[in-house]
């Protein structure tokens, strides 16, 4: 604009200098008039002699512009009768510049406005200058005369040149400030609309100047309406008095806002956020504006009061946990005693049936030793019962010790198969030992090892028909595996996850009269553990069980 309007002193680039003046703009063409101070109107500038059709409404035109400082109206175009949109701008009654067109350059015509006054002083320097030559024709002027007028005039072009430069140089950096600005701004927005949160600014007292498009997209309530109501329409309704008392406050007394809101979503339900504020301050600490945000912490809050409900349950349950503890602990120290206080006189009661039995008193009659006999039966499963609870008070009290020693496998099932041959032979069963390969040795405790497979042995004994057989595998690969297979009644796959917890039984056809604690084959399990190994059950209702021990 400003090299534009230089150009305006060399009267052969006028007409260049106005069409680009023109297009700074943003308009069709441009007019100048400068007061004629002998006339005391405004005439056309030096050089822009033209003739207006309606002469008398452009004289009113002139006249309204000079009283208004910028005027607009609508009026034929020169030398045309084609109406057309006329925005003027005066300085001092000194200077009018007309714009021909719809829309000029706001930015522009604003900087335009401020070079009025250079403008002015240019053209009336010309036409100073037309005056002068004037002036010179009509009368003869000494040489000396003419040097000053033309020293005047070289200084009155010089100061206009450093007056232009000042201007220009003052224009740049005011529109470098304003671009810096609008900048700033367009970031703040770019920011404030690329956010999850909510945004808003207000003004210090707290009215509400800017609100970020989520807050729309989120409440489905236009901007428009947010802006005429206020936030408060989405506020829940046992929220709002509360809300505006502390925001109120706030903003009374400058310090930060912070605060949990209920907000109305746009599908109508009610969503905690947390709403916050910030006062900004100027270089004197004055409150120039609030920047605020809200933010949906609902499910955090959801995810809060979950986990201090879990931590509730937790710490419920740890106590549980430790009480159930202390009750166990304490039932296994009650298992214990009474077993040891149970277990001597139950010997001595066996004893003394024994030596009834045997005679050493007055020989029984044969009734009385019937029921001696199922005396001496019915003690001898009570003190079975007796060792099975101390075994498992023993083991669970962690107080098991495993003399560890090598041993041959096939030899200690061999032994184990010996000592209950009165049982199985007894119910014309069979015992087959299977050992496809030979010296099969593990570290184990023989006394303990040798009461898992005699348990195992038994109970495959117990649950089978007369006249089966049970085939004991000795295999060694990766482990060395003891498998017992049964041709017995099976167990179903409900029973199986039962069967090694304590006091569980499995009832069959056959339960009946195999007689049990339901804690052998837990016991037999932990044993198992200790030893670094496992114990795993194969089977199937009517077509026998497979146990599988394996050891390292």
């Amino acid at each position: 604009m400003l090299s534009s309007i230089s150009l305006l002193s060399d009267p052969s680039m006028r007409r260049t200098a106005i069409r680009k003046i023109a297009k700074d703009l943003n308009v069709d063409d441009v007019f100048i008039f400068v007061r004629d101070e002998d006339l005391g109107i405004l005439l056309p500038a030096p050089g822009f002699q033209q003739t207006f059709a309606n002469g008398a409404e452009w004289a009113e035109f002139l006249q309204t512009s000079q009283k208004s400082g910028r005027y607009v109206t609508t009026l034929p175009y020169p030398d045309s009768n084609t109406l057309q949109t006329f925005t003027a701008l005066s300085y001092k009654n000194k200077l009018t510049v007309i714009m021909a067109g719809d829309m000029p350059n706001e930015q522009n015509v604003l900087i335009l406005q401020k070079l009025l006054p250079i403008l002015s002083s240019l053209l009336h320097y010309e036409q100073y200058v037309e005056q002068s030559n004037v002036y010179t024709q009509q009368a003869e002027l000494s040489a000396e005369e003419h040097k000053n007028i033309a020293k005047k005039l070289d200084a009155t072009r010089r100061n206009l040149q450093l007056v232009l430069n000042e201007k220009e140089n003052e224009i740049s950096e005011r529109v470098k400030s304003e671009s810096a600005l609008a900048t700033s701004e367009h970031r703040f927005r770019f920011m404030a609309e690329s956010l999850a949160a909510m945004i808003f600014t207000s003004e210090a007292n707290g009215d509400i100047d800017y609100i970020s498009p989520r807050w729309q997209y989120y409440t489905g309530v236009s901007l428009d309406i947010l802006r005429t109501k206020g936030l408060r329409s989405v506020l829940h309704p046992d929220d709002k008095n509360n809300v505006v008392q502390h925001w109120h406050s706030s903003y009374e007394l400058g310090v930060p806002i912070e605060q949990e809101v209920r907000i109305k979503r746009a599908d109508g339900t009610y969503r905690w956020h947390l709403s916050r504020a910030e006062a900004m301050r100027n270089d004197t600490g004055e409150i120039i504006m609030w920047v605020g945000s809200s933010t949906d912490i609902e499910d955090v809050k959801s995810n809060m009061e979950k986990k201090l409900e879990l931590e509730e349950r937790t710490e419920l349950l740890t106590r549980q946990q430790k009480d159930l503890l202390e009750l166990s602990a304490a039932k296994d120290e009650f298992i214990r005693l009474a077993s040891h206080q149970l277990r001597t006189p139950a010997t001595g009661v066996k004893m003394y049936i024994g030596m009834l039995m045997e005679g050493y008193a007055d020989p029984p009659t044969k009734s009385q030793l019937i029921m001696l006999h199922q005396a001496y039966k019915s003690n001898d499963r009570q003190l079975h019962i007796i060792d099975d609870l101390l075994k498992v008070a023993t083991i669970d009290a962690g107080k098991v010790i495993l003399n560890k020693e090598t041993c041959d496998l096939e030899e200690l099932v061999s032994e184990v198969v010996q000592e209950l041959a009165h049982s199985t032979t007894k119910h014309q069963q069979q015992v087959t030992i299977i050992s496809p390969q030979k010296n099969i040795t593990a570290d184990v405790d023989k006394r303990y090892m040798r009461m898992v497979i005699e348990n195992i042995i038994d109970n495959a004994s117990k649950y089978s028909p007369d006249d089966t057989t049970i085939t004991v595998s000795i295999t060694e690969n990766v482990f060395k595996e003891i498998t017992i297979t049964d041709q017995g009644v099976g167990i179903t796959k409900n029973d199986q996850v039962l069967l090694f917890k304590k006091f569980s039984r499995v009832h069959n056809a056959m339960s009946v009269s195999a007689a049990g604690t339901g804690l052998g084959l837990y016991w037999a399990k932990e044993i198992i553990t200790l030893h670094g190994g496992s114990i795993a059950l194969t089977s199937k209702l009517r077509h026998g069980s497979t146990f599988i021990i394996k050891l390292p």
